[in-house]
């Protein structure tokens, strides 16, 4: 096992390149401190190693440590949106009685504009609007890639428009 000495003269010598690999999603002290601790806590994977070779190990780490914290970012980012679209639908029914209706029928009337696109076309736009999922999970459900949802979802969509261009006043 690399000593914690030796870990910590490596930290000390590349700090400046590991807060280097920080983003604006991962504060570099952050990184730093996490980077730190998971070397000192998994130094026994640099037993018989060269500094250069738990130098290189460290910054693994450090990688490591910021795609982690990117993911976490993005899923949060991500519930946060879930949140605010169950917020702006509690919003909706709190709004005139007349106009609830109004939207109501609307909704059924796309709803059924929907159901005249093929089943794969509404299902990611169900996925994607209806159920808030990222272009990247639809792509995930379907078995295919994001990029091919989001070229099915821009078809699909100007299919809908053209099916639904009479309900726009």
């Amino acid at each position: 096992m690399a000593t914690a000495a030796e870990i910590t003269d490596v930290l000390v010598g590349c700090e400046n390149r590991i807060k280097g690999i920080a983003t604006k999603a991962v504060d570099a002290d952050d990184l730093f401190q996490v980077t730190a601790m998971n070397a000192l806590a998994n130094g026994e994977s640099c037993e018989g190693q060269t500094a250069d070779e738990i130098q290189a190990w460290v910054i693994s780490v450090a990688y490591r440590a910021r795609t982690s914290a990117w993911r976490k970012s993005t899923a949060a980012k991500r519930d946060s949106r879930r949140t605010q679209g169950i917020e702006r639908h509690d919003a909706i029914e709190s709004e005139a009685p007349s106009e609830v209706a109004e939207d109501r029928e609307l909704a059924q009337e796309l709803v059924s504009r929907l159901e005249q696109l093929p089943a794969q076309a509404a299902a990611i736009i169900r996925m994607r609007y209806l159920g808030q999922m990222e272009a990247s999970e639809v792509a995930e459900e379907l078995g295919i890639t994001r990029q091919q949802v989001n070229y099915k979802l821009c078809r699909a969509m100007t299919r809908l428009r053209k099916l639904s261009a009479d309900l726009v006043a």
